[in-house]
């Protein structure tokens, strides 16, 4: 696809729209220090699974890359738009910060609707600008006794719970994580919150992308028996818990909170120096993962170039949240379910 220059009017830097293998913006991540979601290894998946092709504003003084957001392009039956990035947590713009309204002008350029969950709020050239939640980060000290240290009291009562009844903890890098890990997670997202949950071919591209230089799955056991697992991601000096379930039954022995003391201990005996969470909108959650030890920022929503809603998209919109109600009643097969999501989850972007 050939790229687009897009010149705002007596500004520098310009902005051009280009595809994400240009060799420009791959030299400027060498060196940016990217997050999980600015990577061409998290837009090539979500490419591959979703057919959203990934793009990249690129932002230019002269020759010299100074700033960039990758994209996802989008098109379903309510238009052509814009993601930045598509199923990620948060995805600002990376590098210069003064470049960002080129960016934002670049992207509004043809009337495409497009949004963006960053920490960075959007401008006033945004028609909405929200921020539901917090972005929650650990910071990671050098040793285990000083991260655990940071943890709350209640959070290190509560790990201990499993490994007292005799709970223990595995480590696994490669595909055999896949059986167990989607069984409990298609259960969780069908019975707790009534959503579709992913394909489980995603989570084996996933790992495929992945496992085991930049990824594993912790499971925490007992009696043989899966009662929590949770997926951690790694990009540069950063680990990312990105996907995680729990058996209900379960809870009393809290295996997220000792899951999530082992993911602690692992992440600072393999020198990463911060264990980034993702966002949090409910009290509970937030309040969860400061007893973790991490801090909170406010991330924001911003949508541009907004269209009103037609009819027929607000009707297959309702369609499609009854449709997702059924395919999650207690009486549907979970494989059912799974097969759903794998063909309806490209729409809940």
């Amino acid at each position: 696809m050939q790229h687009r220059t897009v010149e705002p009017v007596g500004a520098d830097p310009r902005v051009e729209l280009v595809a994400q293998s240009d060799e420009r913006w791959l030299r400027f991540l060498s060196d940016a220090h990217p997050s999980l979601f600015h990577t061409p290894r998290w837009c090539s998946l979500i490419s591959t699974e979703y057919g959203f092709p990934g793009r990249v504003a690129l932002a230019l003084s002269g020759s010299t890359v100074v700033a960039g957001l990758p994209y996802a392009e989008v098109n379903d039956f309510r238009g052509r738009r814009r993601v930045a990035y598509a199923f990620s947590d948060v995805c600002g713009p990376l590098g210069l910060a003064s470049a960002w309204p080129a960016i934002e002008a670049a992207l509004c350029s043809e009337g495409i609707p497009w949004q963006i969950r960053s920490l960075l709020a959007p401008s006033a050239a945004a028609d909405s600008i929200d921020s539901p939640g917090v972005h929650q980060t650990m910071e990671l000290p050098a040793t285990v006794p000083q991260a655990l240290a940071m943890t709350h009291e209640k959070q290190r009562v509560n790990a201990r719970r499993l490994e007292r009844a005799g709970g223990t903890c595995r480590k696994i890098s490669d595909r055999t994580f896949l059986e167990p890990f989607y069984c409990l997670f298609a259960t969780l997202r069908k019975r707790k919150f009534r959503l579709l949950p992913q394909s489980k071919e995603f989570f084996e591209r996933l790992a495929a992308a992945y496992f085991p230089e930049h990824g594993f799955a912790l499971f925490a056991e007992l009696n043989g028996n899966v009662l929590a697992a949770m997926i951690f991601l790694a990009e540069g000096d950063t680990l990312y818990y990105k996907y995680g379930a729990s058996n209900a039954d379960a809870g009393d022995l809290r295996p997220s909170n000792f899951l999530f003391q082992k993911a602690i201990e692992e992440a600072v005996v393999r020198g990463y120096r911060r264990l980034d969470l993702g966002i949090s909108i409910d009290e509970g959650l937030r309040r969860f993962k400061r007893h973790l030890g991490a801090a909170s920022a406010p991330y924001y929503v911003g949508r541009y170039a907004e269209r009103p809603k037609t009819e027929e998209v607000a009707e297959l919109e309702r369609t499609l949240s009854a449709l997702t109600r059924v395919l999650t009643e207690p009486e549907v097969p979970l494989a059912a379910a799974a097969d759903a999501g794998a063909a309806l989850y490209r729409f809940f972007v």
